[in-house]
């Protein structure tokens, strides 16, 4: 009799032991992809990071302002922004990378802290070669207003920065260059 009471109490450790085991595996196959995955992006959007920039001292904005207009009859329109000739040029400096870059945003900061974002895609999946790529946005693609107040917008731009999108990923990469914005030189 007592040694049917070892053998149950040895079947119920053994029995406690395969059940944890069965419990880890199945978590384990669970978290894994989600680890792997995870790791994956990072490691790619580090390697993104690395080979897209802006080219310090090229990137810059020009502010056209409208014409004052008086029609006769109507009180004077107080001038605002021109929205398809005042434009931010940014010169993107892209390195050879073997990650495939999908698109950049490319990023306009204000004084007051707003910024004005806009998804361009680029051509940085060569391998190997430096290239510089010029990408001038109107105030219009921006989304600035033709108002004093959208002139006054614009003229505040204090930085230019480029966040690039790496293709097959969801998400874009964190900002990966910020230079001091500054007007073009006529």
């Amino acid at each position: 009799m007592n040694n049917k009471k070892a053998l149950s109490t040895i079947v119920a450790t053994v029995l406690i032991i395969l059940i944890t085991m069965a419990a880890v595996t199945v978590v384990w196959l669970a978290v894994m992809p989600l680890i792997s995955k995870q790791t994956a992006t990072s490691s790619s959007c580090f390697d993104a990071v690395t080979k897209v920039s802006l080219v310090e001292g090229s990137s810059c904005y020009k502010v056209v302002e409208k014409d004052v207009s008086i029609q006769p009859g109507t009180s004077p329109y107080m001038g605002g922004l021109d929205k398809t000739n005042s434009k931010v040029k940014f010169i993107v400096k892209q390195g050879g990378s073997a990650t495939p870059i999908e698109s950049v945003d490319l990023i306009a900061v204000l004084q007051n802290g707003n910024s004005k974002k806009v998804t361009r895609t680029l051509d940085a999946t060569t391998e190997g070669s430096n290239t510089n790529t010029l990408v001038e946005l109107t105030a219009s693609q921006l989304k600035f207003d033709a108002t004093p107040q959208g002139l006054a917008d614009f003229n505040s731009i204090v930085s230019l920065s480029v966040a690039p999108k790496v293709k097959g990923s969801k998400d874009t990469c964190e900002v990966s260059s910020v230079v001091p914005a500054a007007a073009c030189m006529p």
